[in-house]
């Protein structure tokens, strides 16, 4: 083979930068799916030498992938007791004078597909008091015994909802969501209530003295529609 002849062979059979990364991604992807499982890593080198000796696969990708066995979807529903006891935040306490945890007994929590959630089939709303909208605040203490009436919901649901944040409503990520049915003290006697708030894309927990005011956009309360 001449020089001209070669140089011509190699022309007509050189990949495109597009082509090359093209494979590249295709690599990249295979090398994925084996690491997490979903492909088999003999399976795939079987195919592949296949592929190189020119002989022609008798099994179709997607029953490659069909055979591996799927994990199976994690469950949107739980139960959670809520008549246990919280955890409880480092340096305070959940007795002595002022504390409460109302006890709610076995709660299902359920997301469903119009993304909200549900406790024991109602849903769960984050609630408001006419003093903290239309530019209104109102102090934590005064607060507190506006909720009495209200069903809010215990610390309990906000443990088991960071322990299974898919059940978290994406509407939560705006602002913080307080659960006013469990009140804990510290060593001097100021009482909190602890929020649920997303942190860059991550799920936290903090508490709050009720000494502070609440107002609108930041401060609603987890409660059962009424």
């Amino acid at each position: 083979m001449t020089n001209t002849t070669a140089s011509a062979v190699l022309d007509r059979i050189k990949m495109t930068d597009e082509q090359l990364g093209k494979l590249t991604r295709r690599s990249d992807e295979l090398k994925r799916r084996i690491n997490e499982g979903t492909l088999e890593y003999d399976r795939v080198m079987d195919e592949l030498q296949q592929v190189i000796e020119g002989r022609k696969s008798e099994t179709p990708a997607a029953a490659i992938i069909a055979e591996r066995p799927q994990p199976a979807p994690l469950p949107m529903s739980i139960i959670v007791d809520c008549d246990a006891n919280p955890k409880i935040p480092s340096g305070l306490y959940l007795t002595g004078d002022g504390t409460e945890h109302r006890k709610m007994g076995k709660i299902t929590l359920e997301k469903r597909e119009d993304g909200k959630l549900y406790a024991n089939g109602k849903e769960v709303v984050r609630h408001l008091s006419p003093n903290q909208q239309n530019g209104k605040s109102i102090q934590g203490h005064k607060l507190r015994k506006e909720l009495k009436d209200v069903q809010v919901l215990n610390a309990c649901i906000m443990d088991a909802l960071l322990a299974n944040p898919r059940l978290i409503p994406d509407e939560w990520k705006s602002g913080y969501t307080y659960f006013w049915a469990t009140i804990f003290r510290s060593a001097n006697g100021s009482l909190y209530v602890e929020y649920l708030y997303c942190n860059v894309g991550q799920w936290d927990r903090r508490y709050i003295w009720l000494g502070n005011d609440w107002r609108e956009y930041y401060n609603p309360a987890a409660s059962l529609a009424s």
